[in-house]
C-alpha cells in the first residue's frame, strides 16, 4: 500500500466519526422544549375545562342555584281609627317595638258635643218633671186617704144588695165556666176533624172564634165579680149608693175615685220620665266615651316587630283609615327566591336549602316550603320584599323558611334580615346527569 492510499484511508476513519458527533444547536433544542410544554398546556386547560363541566353538571343535579333571592315577610298596615293631627310617630324606621307599645297619639278638637249638651237637657229635664210628678203624687195620697175617712160612716146601705149581686154574678161565672168548657171541647174535636180534613176551614175557624169568645167572657164576668165584690166591701166600709135614676154616691167617695184615678195617670207619666231621664243618662254615658274617643286616641302596636316604614309625619292631619305606618315580624321572616318555570318539579320540597347573604361570608340553612308557578304579582299579599320579576321569563317563586340555628348571633330574634338578598342552592330530586343534559338541551 502506498502512503497516499494509507493518508487517504485514516483521513476516511477518522472524519466518519467526527460527522456522526456533531452536537444539535441550542435554538432548535430550545425551539423543540417550548413545543413540548405548550402542548401539555393545551391538554391541562382541556381537561381542566372537561371537568370544570362534569362538576357544573353534577351540581346541577342536585341543586338550583339563583342569585336572585331575597329575605321578606309579610307587612302588617297601622292604620288611625279617627281624623285628627298625629303626634308622637316613630323617627325612622328600623327600630324596634313591643306588643301594645304606643306608636303614636291622634289628636282631633273639633269634635261637635252639640249631642252630649242636647242629652244634658234632655235628662235635667225628665229628672224635674219625674221630681214634679212625685211630690203630686204624696199630696194626692194624702188626700185620697182624707176622703176614704170620710166615707166610712156610709158602710152599711148597699151590704145586702151587693152580697145578693155577688152571689149572682159568681152562678153567671160559674155559667161562663161551663161555656168555656163546652167550646174548648168542641174547638179540640173540631181540630181533630180539620187535621183529618172532614171539616172545613170555615168550621174550625167557628170553632176557635167561640172558644176565644167564651175565653173573653169568662174574663169579663171575672172582672164584674170582682167589681162587685169590691163595691161590697166599699159599703161594708160606708159607701151608700141607692139603686135607680135617683142613686146618690157620697161626695167624699167620688172624689176619692177620682184621686185614684189621678194618681193611676200619674204614676204612669211618673214612671215614662223617670225612663226617660235614665236613658238619657245612660245614653249621655255612651256618647262621653264617644266623644272623647274621637277626641284623642293612642295608636297601640299590635305586635312584637320592627317599623318597616313610615308613611306619615307628625303634625300631618289624616283621615279616619289612613296608614301611619308599617310594621314586620322578623321572627317570622323566610326566603323569597325565583327559579326558571321549567324547574319547578326539580325542586324538593321540604329539602335543605342553602343560602348566603349577599356581604356576608357564613352560609345559612333553610326548609323549601313550597314552589308556585309563576312570581309574586299580586301586591294584596303585603310582602315587605319581593324579588326581581322578568316578564319576558317564565319563572317560578320559592318559598323558604329559615332555620332558627342558622343564625349567625344565636338568637333569631335580635337579626332582621327582611329586605337582604341572597344567593341560594335549592335542592332538588335526585335525577341522573345525562337526563338533566337532555332536559336541559330539549
Amino acid at each position: 500500500m502506498s502512503r497516499r492510499e494509507y493518508i487517504s484511508m485514516s483521513e476516511e476513519s477518522t472524519s466518519a466519526p467526527t460527522a456522526k458527533a456533531l452536537p444539535v444547536p441550542l435554538e432548535r433544542q430550545k425551539a423543540r422544549t417550548f413545543r413540548i410544554s405548550r402542548r401539555f398546556w393545551k391538554l391541562g386547560i382541556a381537561g381542566g375545562v372537561a371537568c370544570a363541566g362534569v362538576l357544573a353538571v353534577l351540581s346541577e343535579s342536585e341543586y338550583v342555584a339563583t342569585s336572585n333571592a331575597v329575605v321578606s315577610t309579610y307587612v302588617l298596615s297601622v292604620r288611625t281609627p279617627i281624623e285628627g293631627t298625629v303626634t308622637g310617630l316613630p323617627l325612622a324606621s328600623g327600630i324596634s317595638v313591643k306588643n301594645m307599645e304606643t306608636l303614636a297619639q291622634v289628636e282631633n278638637p273639633l269634635v261637635d258635643p252639640q249631642m252630649l249638651i242636647n242629652l244634658e237637657t234632655l235628662q235635667s229635664t225628665a229628672q224635674s218633671t219625674a221630681d214634679a210628678l212625685a211630690s203630686e203624687q204624696g199630696a194626692l195620697s194624702r188626700q185620697r186617704r182624707d176622703l176614704i175617712s170620710r166615707s166610712e160612716d156610709y158602710s152599711v146601705a148597699m151590704c145586702d144588695r151587693l152580697n145578693r149581686d155577688v152571689i149572682q154574678a159568681e152562678r153567671e161565672l160559674a155559667a161562663r165556666r161551663l161555656a168555656l168548657e163546652e167550646a174548648s171541647l168542641e174547638a179540640d174535636r173540631s181540630e181533630k176533624l180539620h187535621k183529618l180534613q172532614i171539616t172545613s176551614d170555615t168550621d174550625y175557624q167557628k170553632a176557635l172564634s167561640t172558644k176565644r169568645i167564651a175565653e173573653q167572657e169568662l174574663a169579663a164576668q171575672q172582672a164584674v165579680v170582682e167589681s162587685i165584690r169590691s163595691q161590697a166591701k166599699s159599703a161594708s166600709r160606708g159607701l151608700l149608693a141607692e139603686p135607680g135614676a135617683s142613686s146618690d154616691v157620697p161626695y167624699s167617695r167620688q172624689r176619692a175615685d177620682e184621686v185614684t184615678l189621678r194618681m193611676a195617670d200619674n204614676e204612669r207619666i211618673l214612671l215614662t220620665f223617670q225612663a226617660q231621664a235614665e236613658q238619657a243618662h245612660a245614653t249621655m254615658t255612651e256618647q262621653t266615651d264617644w266623644v272623647n274617643l274621637m277626641r284623642h286616641s293612642d295608636i297601640r302596636s299590635p305586635i312584637n316587630g320592627t317599623v318597616w316604614k313610615i308613611d306619615t309625619v307628625n303634625g300631618e292631619h289624616t283621615a279616619a283609615g289612613d296608614t301611619l305606618l308599617s310594621l314586620v315580624d322578623c321572627r317570622r321572616q323566610f326566603v323569597l327566591a325565583v327559579i326558571p318555570q321549567n324547574r319547578m318539579a326539580d325542586v324538593a320540597i321540604h329539602g335543605t336549602a342553602r343560602f348566603r347573604l349577599i356581604g356576608e361570608p357564613n352560609e345559612r340553612t333553610g326548609t323549601v316550603l313550597s314552589v308556585s308557578g309563576d312570581a309574586v304579582k299580586d301586591e294584596n299579599l303585603k310582602l315587605a320584599a319581593t324579588p326581581t320579576r322578568n316578564p319576558d321569563k317564565a319563572q317560578a317563586m320559592v318559598l323558604i323558611s329559615i332555620d332558627p340555628n342558622s343564625s349567625v348571633s344565636g338568637n333569631e330574634e335580635d337579626e332582621c334580615l327582611v329586605g337582604r338578598n341572597a344567593r341560594v342552592l335549592i335542592p332538588t330530586v335526585a335525577t341522573n346527569a345525562v337526563f338533566r343534559l337532555l332536559h336541559a338541551g330539549f
